[in-house]
C-alpha cells in the first residue's frame, strides 16, 4: 500500500507564478509584443525525424535509416543544412559512434553496421541534429532508442511514481469552477493507468471522481470553495494507492478553459467576485501563437460578469500546436494552454493497391488517390504481418507536428496520428496530453530575454584549409584538390600567406585526398603542406531524460533460447553494390575508387553488344535520353522527387560541362559506371540529378587522360566527412518460416524512392512465403504534406 508520505510524488509548481515571476520585460503595446515574440523566430529552427527500418535488431543485422529535415517556421523540406550529425549511444548513455549524413533538399539516407562483438544485445538510442541548433535554448535534437535483442532479462522493478497535478492555465482559483490535467508516470516515464480517482474535501466528502486513460492521464473539474482544503486519491492498475493534497486555490486570479464547437474554439475567461472589482475595466490579451507568428485578442471582464467568453473561428488558428497565452495590461503572461488544431494538416493518404507474385519475388504497388502530388520522398520498410519488431513510437507526423512544441517526452507521439485510432478518442486524448504538458517548449522568460543570435551557421558541407611550407612558391600559383571517390576536383589560387581554404565540399570521410600545385606548363608539383579539415567531428551528450526509457513490446519470446537468437542469421559479407563482370579484384578496386553512395558496374563484352551506344545503356538505367528541339543539345534527366533533374557526369576523372560527347561514345569503350542518383556527391542545387562517373577502357580512342597523382601530389586522409551510404542487403536467414523470422526478422527497406505525378510506386521485395506482411511508409512532399502510413498486405 503507497500512502500520502510516497516520497517521489511530485506536484508541479504553478504555472501562474512561473511565469510571471520570471518574465521580465519592458513592453508597452501589442505590436511590441508581436515584434518581441517575431524576434525570438527570426533565426529559423529545424526539426528532425529518422525513420528506422525497425526498432529490434537480431545479432548479425545492421540498422538502416532514412533522415528527414524540415523549416520548422516554413513547414518545408529543410534547404539550409546539408550536414546531419547522426550520433549512436548505449544503454549508459555513452557515445559510441558519430556520422555525418548528407541531407539534399531535406533527405538523406545512412546506416550502422552493428558487429555483434561490438554491440551486445540490450538498448541503445540514435541522436540527430544539426550544429545550427546550438543557437537556441531549447534541445531541438532527435532522439530514438532501438534494441538488439538477446537474453531476456526479467527484472523486478520497485513501483516508482511521480504524480503531477496542474491547473488548466496553470492557475487554480477560488470559487469557480477549475479543469484539472492529472498524470502519473513510473521511474521510466511512462505513464501509469489508474482507476477510482476521487476529488475529497476536508470533510472527507468525495467532490468528484474520473480515471485516467492508456497514458495515466485523465482530469477532472471541480469549484475549489475558499478556505478549504482538499486531496486527490488514486488507485492503479496494480492496486497502489496514492494520496496527495492539492495546493490550495489562489483568493484572487484568472483561470481559463476551452472547447471546440463546430467550426469555433471557445475560449471562457473566469474569475471570482473578490477579483473583479479588482480588474474592472481593466485590459487582457489573449494572443494564439506559433513559430513568430501571433495573432491577438484584447478583451475587458463585462461589468458584474466573472466570465468573458471569446469565439475564434477554426480558420483563424494555425495548423497542429496552438499556444493560447493571457496577458495582464502590463503584457505579463498569466495562464498559458496548448491545443492542436487537426483541421489544417497536410497529410497524403498511401493504400496498397496491389501484389503480383513472379518467380521468387513479389511485387508491390502502392497508390495515392491525389490527381497531381507534388514532388515528394519516400522510405519503406517491409516486415512480417506479425512483427514484434517495430516498436517505434514515433512518426514524422508525431515528430513535426506536436514534439518541436512541447516541453519534455511524448509518450507514443505516433498514436495520435494513427488512422486506425477513434477520432473522438484520438482528440480527447492529445487535448489531455496538452492539458498535462500545461506550458510551451518555448518559455516567456527567454522570449522576452534571451533571443537566439547566429553564433552557429548552418553547415553545407566541409572546408579544407591548406597552407604551403616552401619559399619558393610564389603566392599566385595555383592549387588543385582532387578526390576519386568525392568527386572532388578544385582549383584555387593562394592568398598573400600561401594558404587557401576551399568551403562548401562535398568529402567522403576516410576519403584520400590529393593536392598539388599547377605550373604554367601544366605540370604538377607536389608541395611541402598541411591541412585540415572542417568542422570537426564532435561528441554531443544525450539528455538524461532518455536514459530512463526502455523499449516497449521489443523482448523475444521466452522459449526462445539466447543461442539460436545469435546462430539465426548466416555469417556473410555484404560488400558494397558491385556488379561484377570481370575479376573481383578488379571490379572491388574500381569500385572503390569510383564511390561507395552508389552502384558501380563493370561493363563486360556482352552488356558492350546488347547496348551499343552508351546513351542506350543510360536509357536502361532509367535516365531519361532526349535532345532539346530548339538546339539540338542532348540531355540526360534523372527523377528525383517525382521531378527529373540533370544529373552531373565526370568522364576519366573530368567534369563533363554538356552530354554531347556522350552521342558517339560506344559501351564497349567503357570499363566501368558508377551511378548514384540520390545526388551524393555534388553539394548544391546542382547536384539534385545524383551523379554518374564514366571510366574509359583502353579502346577508347579520344582518351586523354595524363592526370597521375602518385608522386606529384600532398595525399591525406580526411578524419571527418560524410558517411558513405550503400545499398540495404537483407540477412540471410537460416529459415522464413520460424517464428524468430516472423517476430524479428526484415524482409526490405528503401530508404528513397518517390510517388510519380498519378501518386504510384512499385517495388519488388523477396518471397518468403510468408502469409501477411506488413509496410511502413514514411515521407514528405516538397510542399510539406507528410506521409506516414501502416498497411498490413495479404500476400498471394
Amino acid at each position: 500500500m503507497i500512502c500520502a508520505s510516497y516520497r517521489n510524488l511530485l506536484l508541479l509548481p504553478l504555472f501562474f507564478i512561473t511565469l510571471s515571476s520570471l518574465a521580465q520585460n519592458e513592453i508597452t503595446n501589442e505590436k511590441e509584443l508581436k515584434e518581441k515574440y517575431a524576434e525570438y523566430f527570426k533565426l529559423n529552427r529545424e526539426a528532425v525525424y529518422l525513420h528506422l527500418n525497425k526498432s529490434t535488431f537480431l545479432p548479425k543485422e545492421n540498422i538502416w535509416f532514412a533522415a528527414y529535415v524540415v523549416d520548422q517556421q516554413q513547414g518545408l523540406p529543410s534547404l539550409a543544412t546539408t550536414n546531419l550529425n547522426v550520433e549512436l549511444y548505449d544503454s549508459q548513455g555513452e557515445h559510441l559512434k558519430t556520422k555525418t549524413l548528407f541531407i539534399n533538399g531535406g533527405k538523406g539516407t545512412g546506416f550502422f553496421e552493428l558487429e555483434p562483438g561490438e554491440y551486445r544485445p540490450g538498448d541503445y538510442f540514435i541522436k540527430a541534429s544539426t550544429s545550427y541548433m546550438n543557437n537556441f535554448k531549447e534541445d531541438l535534437s532527435f532522439v530514438v532508442n532501438f534494441k538488439i535483442a538477446g537474453e531476456n532479462e526479467n527484472k523486478e522493478i520497485k513501483p516508482n511514481y511521480e504524480l503531477y497535478i496542474l491547473p488548466e492555465g496553470g492557475h487554480l482559483l477560488a470559487d469557480v469552477q477549475n479543469t484539472l490535467g492529472i498524470k502519473l508516470i513510473n521511474s521510466a516515464g511512462d505513464g501509469v493507468k489508474f482507476k477510482d480517482a476521487k476529488i475529497i474535501d476536508d470533510t472527507n466528502q468525495v467532490i468528484t471522481t474520473f480515471k485516467s486513460n492508456r497514458f495515466g492521464m485523465g482530469k477532472a473539474s471541480f469549484t475549489p470553495e475558499s478556505g478549504k482544503s482538499y486531496k486527490l486519491q488514486l488507485t492503479t492498475s496494480n492496486g497502489d494507492v496514492i494520496n496527495r493534497n492539492i495546493e490550495k486555490a489562489e483568493e484572487t486570479g484568472l483561470t481559463l478553459t476551452n472547447n471546440f464547437l463546430k467550426d469555433k474554439l471557445i475560449i471562457s475567461l473566469k474569475t471570482n467576485e473578490k477579483t473583479l472589482s479588482q480588474i474592472e475595466k481593466k485590459d487582457f490579451l489573449v494572443a494564439i501563437h506559433k513559430n513568430g507568428e501571433m495573432r491577438q485578442y484584447k478583451f475587458q471582464f463585462p461589468k458584474g460578469k466573472t466570465i468573458a467568453p471569446i469565439d475564434i473561428s477554426t480558420d483563424s488558428l494555425f495548423s497542429g500546436v496552438n499556444t493560447i497565452t493571457v496577458f495582464n495590461e502590463d503584457f505579463q503572461p498569466l495562464l498559458e494552454r496548448l491545443i492542436f488544431n487537426y483541421s489544417k494538416i497536410k497529410r497524403v493518404n498511401v493504400n496498397a493497391k496491389q501484389v503480383t507474385k513472379a518467380r521468387d519475388s513479389l511485387e508491390i504497388q502502392l497508390n495515392s488517390k491525389l490527381d497531381n502530388i507534388r514532388s515528394n520522398t519516400l522510405s519503406i520498410s517491409v516486415l512480417p504481418g506479425n512483427t514484434s519488431a517495430y516498436a517505434t513510437q514515433q512518426t514524422i507526423l508525431s515528430e513535426f507536428l506536436l514534439e518541436p512544441y512541447v516541453k519534455g517526452e511524448v509518450e507514443n507521439s505516433a498514436y495520435y496520428f494513427r488512422k486506425k485510432t477513434d477520432k473522438r478518442r484520438r482528440n480527447y486524448d492529445l487535448d489531455l496530453l496538452l492539458l498535462t504538458q500545461g506550458w510551451s517548449k518555448y518559455s516567456w522568460n527567454n522570449i522576452f530575454n534571451e533571443t537566439p543570435k547566429e553564433l552557429y551557421t548552418a553547415e553545407k558541407g566541409f572546408t579544407i584549409n591548406g597552407t604551403v611550407n616552401d619559399k619558393k612558391v610564389s603566392e599566385d600559383q595555383l592549387v588543385f584538390l582532387q578526390s576519386d571517390n568525392s568527386s572532388l576536383f578544385e582549383i584555387l589560387q593562394l592568398d598573400d600567406s600561401k594558404s587557401f581554404k576551399a568551403k562548401n565540399l562535398y568529402l567522403l570521410d576516410s576519403a584520400a585526398v590529393n593536392i598539388g600545385l599547377a605550373k604554367k606548363n601544366n605540370r604538377i608539383k607536389k608541395p611541402a603542406m598541411y591541412a585540415t579539415v572542417l568542422p570537426q567531428k564532435n561528441e554531443s551528450e544525450l539528455d538524461e531524460i532518455f536514459l530512463r526509457k526502455e523499449l516497449k513490446n521489443s523482448n523475444p519470446n521466452p522459449g526462445i533460447s539466447p543461442g539460436s537468437i545469435g546462430n539465426f542469421i548466416k555469417n556473410s559479407e555484404a560488400l558494397d553494390t558491385v556488379v561484377v563482370k570481370a575479376s573481383s579484384k578488379t571490379s572491388k578496386e574500381i569500385a572503390q575508387k569510383m564511390g561507395s553512395m552508389g552502384q558501380t558496374e563493370i561493363i563486360g563484352k556482352e552488356t558492350g553488344q546488347a547496348f551499343t551506344f552508351f546513351t542506350n545503356y543510360l536509357k536502361m538505367r532509367g535516365f531519361q535520353v532526349k535532345r532539346n528541339v530548339g538546339s539540338g543539345e542532348l540531355l540526360i534527366l534523372s527523377q528525383r522527387m517525382g521531378k527529373a533533374y540533370p544529373p552531373i557526369i565526370f568522364m576519366d576523372g573530368v567534369r563533363m560541362q554538356n552530354y554531347d560527347f556522350l552521342t558517339q561514345l560506344r559501351t564497349s569503350e567503357v570499363e566501368a559506371i558508377y551511378i548514384n542518383k540520390s545526388g551524393g556527391g555534388i553539394m548544391g542545387p546542382t547536384g539534385v540529378g545524383g551523379v554518374i562517373k564514366i571510366k574509359t577502357g583502353q579502346n577508347y580512342k579520344s582518351k586523354d587522360s595524363d592526370a597521375t597523382y602518385n608522386d606529384s601530389t600532398f595525399k591525406f586522409i580526411t578524419e571527418n566527412g560524410f558517411a558513405s551510404d550503400k545499398e540495404f542487403y537483407a540477412p540471410k536467414y537460416r529459415s522464413y518460416s520460424n517464428n524468430l523470422f516472423e517476430d524479428y526478422g526484415v524482409i526490405h527497406w528503401i530508404g528513397d524512392t518517390f510517388l510519380n505525378q498519378e501518386g504510384n510506386t512499385s517495388f519488388k521485395i523477396l518471397d518468403t512465403q510468408t502469409p501477411k506482411i506488413k509496410i511502413f511508409v514514411e515521407g514528405m512532399t516538397e510542399n510539406g504534406a507528410l506521409i506516414s502510413e501502416e498497411i498490413n498486405l495479404e500476400t498471394p
